[in-house]
């Protein structure tokens, strides 16, 4: 069976971003230092993660894991990236990130919703580091709402199955409470759904004129 391809240039950006050793990191996760030159660098999902395990090592503090969240909101990788300056509004986003996440990562989401919540479901195949993965990827999306959106919605809670280093922090930057429970889940009011992107009048205007054009030729 053919072994899945994931983008390692994508992390090894975020750690350039974070002015990490890639060299080192490299090394100590027992990869090619060339890879850190190759702009298209693949790499199967052991390599993956040995590569974050080693990063977390070379960088050495306790909230690697929120900095590398936000170095990550800088790296133009996954269909979500763009998603969120092109989707019609934060749900349309949500459902982009379900459907394509494993494109990117090991990882996948699901979720689920009721009368008054939307959450989405964090799973791994790594369940000694599913959590701590778990609140970067919250992390992550919630920076990035805040860049893209002009009223970005805090989270209602965020739940973890096992605690990770500086919960407070992350909870600081989630704006919400994180709680211990049997799901990795971040839940939002379905009107937090709703919100646009700042640049959503422009990509109506590109696309009334595109489709203009195509019309008179």
């Amino acid at each position: 069976m053919r072994q899945k391809a994931y983008p390692l240039w994508a992390p090894l950006h975020a750690f350039r971003l974070m002015r990490l050793d890639l060299s080192q990191i490299l090394l100590d996760a027992e990869l090619d230092p060339a890879l850190q030159f190759i702009d298209a660098a693949t790499g199967g999902e052991d390599a993956l993660y040995r590569l974050f395990a080693a990063a977390a090592q070379v960088d050495g503090k306790p909230d690697f894991g929120l900095r590398l969240a936000l170095a990550y909101t800088r790296v133009p990788c996954g269909v979500t990236y763009y998603g969120f300056h092109a989707a019609a509004n934060f749900g349309a986003v949500l459902r982009l990130l379900v459907q394509y996440k494993g494109d990117a990562s090991p990882n996948t989401l699901s979720s689920s919703s009721d009368e008054r919540y939307f959450s989405l479901y964090y799973a791994g195949p790594r369940p000694d580091m599913e959590s701590w993965s778990a609140v970067v990827t919250f992390s992550w999306l919630v920076e990035m709402q805040r860049i893209t959106y002009r009223n970005p919605a805090a989270p209602v809670v965020v739940t973890l199955t096992a605690p990770v280093p500086e919960m407070p922090l992350y909870e600081q930057h989630l704006g919400c409470r994180i709680d211990l429970a049997d799901t990795n889940s971040i839940k939002y009011t379905h009107a937090a759904l709703g919100a646009t992107p700042l640049t959503s009048p422009i990509i109506g205007r590109i696309g009334a004129a595109w489709r203009a054009g195509f019309r008179s030729e």
